[in-house]
């Protein structure tokens, strides 16, 4: 199986009672460019939030790139860690290792602040 015909498993996989199983059905989905994937993937995020998955962890992380890869989201960015990026060979994000502390330490990147930024990805949500 490939392409477009795998995309109707895929996105049935989304309901899985496994987070990994839903994590990398996401991550199928963006890379083989599934079209109709969008709004199951928005679903899918939405579930995460229902059941209050931290968003730091996988499921949530790999629904966001999916998202993103497929054109329906931006990635929220802390202005700190813009700032500081600079761009690889490959044209891959990085930052100099001697900002590390100072990214990791900044409170952009306080967990506490991650709801914020996720709402700002939901369409009709803001941060409270």
């Amino acid at each position: 199986m490939g392409g477009a015909r795998c995309g109707p498993a895929l996105i049935g996989l989304l309901n899985s009672d496994n987070a990994t199983v839903r994590e990398w059905a996401a991550m199928a989905l963006a890379t083989l460019e599934i079209g109709g994937a969008v709004e199951p993937l928005r679903r899918a995020y939405r579930a995460c939030l229902e059941r209050a998955t931290p968003p730091d962890w996988s499921e949530p992380g790999g629904i966001r790139r999916a998202l993103t890869e497929l054109g329906a989201r931006t990635p929220v960015v802390p202005p700190l860690t813009a700032r500081l990026r600079s761009t690889a060979a490959d044209d891959a994000p990085g930052w100099p290792s001697a900002h590390f502390t100072e990214l990791i330490d900044h409170t952009d990147l306080n967990p506490a602040a991650w709801p914020d930024a996720v709402a700002r990805d939901q369409p009709g949500r803001h941060p409270s």
